[in-house]
């Protein structure tokens, strides 16, 4: 934080200054996550927390913690991954003002809103199956009548495909055959993601 408010400081114009203290709260940063995961490895598992439900929370959350933390990494991995196999048909560069560019190219300032979508499908269904299938879990195997939780995670699935898909896969281009029905089956998907999904998890809850 420190880095980024001196970094964006009007009076800090030197740039080996900037790139140095980018560096430095870059390992910095990355540090600190690795001491708060080896904590998270040290600590006993909330299975072994017994009938101290708080106890159990706390360490459960804090490992969910640290699932969001792996899950917004890898979410970004996949994300650039999935962007570099398709060819932009313009320059974003030339609409982002230039303190915000990459050296090179930008591939991240101008595609932050279609990563948002991206990272809050994909790090709910990171963490989902981390907390259910990590074998130190509290939740492993699933308790009867938890069938709150499979739905959460199946609907977690469901729309993480849904959502690469929409975000991935053109509905202008392809056969003709598929170019009739692809505005219909875009439709349908952002109706079962942001409708019917959602609404049906809320319903599952209430339950």
């Amino acid at each position: 934080m420190v880095s980024c408010w001196i970094n964006t400081s009007d009076r800090n114009t030197n740039k080996i200054a900037q790139y140095l203290l980018t560096i430095i709260g870059f390992f910095w940063y990355l540090w600190l996550i690795l001491k708060i995961a080896l904590n998270n490895y040290e600590t006993p598992p909330p299975n072994f927390a017994g009938f101290n439900t708080a106890t159990g929370c706390v360490l459960t959350w804090n490992r969910i913690e640290l699932y969001v933390w792996f899950g917004i990494v890898l979410s970004n991995v996949f994300f650039m991954f999935f962007r570099s196999l398709i060819k932009p048909s313009i320059d974003p560069t030339i609409y982002i003002d230039d303190k915000k560019k990459l050296p090179q190219i930008d591939t991240i300032t101008s595609l932050n809103e279609v990563a948002s979508l991206f990272h809050s499908e994909f790090v709910p269904f990171f963490v989902s199956n981390c907390v259910l299938f990590v074998p130190d879990g509290s939740q492993v195997p699933a308790p009867p009548g938890s069938y709150q939780t499979n739905f959460i995670l199946v609907s977690n699935y469901i729309n993480s495909i849904c959502v690469t898909i929409l975000i991935f896969v053109s509905w202008k281009k392809g056969p003709e055959i598929y170019q009739k029905f692809a505005p219909i089956l875009f439709l349908i998907l952002m109706i079962t993601v942001y409708i019917v999904l959602p609404s049906l998890n809320i319903i599952s809850q209430l339950s």
